[in-house]
C-alpha cells in the first residue's frame, strides 16, 4: 500500500508508504500504528522491522524504519495529516499495487522500488540504507 504524495522536497508527486513523525514519549510502534491509521484508515500489526534509511534532504534530516505490517482492521480510506490544513493535504491518493507496477511509478526512497519490484523477498533482519 502506498500514499501518492506531494512531498516538500520534490516538484512532482511521489509514492510512499504511510509514515511522518514519532511524537515526544511514543514509541516506534506507537507512532506507526496511529500515522498508519491517520493516512489510511487501517490498523496495522507491525511484525518486523525490515529497512532503516537516513534522509538528508534539506531543511530535513530524519531517520526511517520501515516496518512489515499485518492489517488487523478499518477500512482502506485516504487521510489527512493532521498537521495541515484541509486546502494544503499532501496526501493525494492511496493505492495498494502489485509489486510488477512499481517499475511504473514514482516510488521513494528509491531503494524501495527495487526490493518491492524487483524482488519480494524480505530481509532476514533490519538493513540500513
Amino acid at each position: 500500500m502506498l500514499l501518492k504524495h506531494q512531498s516538500p522536497t520534490r516538484k512532482k508527486p511521489i509514492w510512499m508508504p504511510p509514515g511522518g513523525e514519532v511524537l515526544f514519549g511514543e514509541s516506534l510502534d506507537m507512532a506507526l500504528r496511529r500515522e498508519v491509521k491517520e493516512e489510511t484508515g487501517l490498523y496495522v500489526e507491525p511484525n518486523r522491522l525490515l529497512w532503516i534509511h537516513e534522509f538528508i534532504e534539506k531543511p530535513y534530516h530524519a531517520i526511517e524504519y520501515y516496518f512489515d505490517c499485518e492489517i488487523t482492521g478499518g477500512t482502506l480510506e485516504l487521510g489527512r495529516d493532521p498537521e495541515y490544513e484541509d486546502t494544503g493535504q499532501l496526501l493525494l491518493e492511496l493505492k495498494f499495487f502489485p509489486f510488477k507496477e512499481l517499475n511504473s511509478i514514482p516510488v521513494f526512497p528509491e531503494f524501495l522500488q527495487y526490493h518491492f519490484a524487483e524482488s519480494n523477498d524480505l530481509p532476514a533482519y533490519p538493513v540500513h540504507i
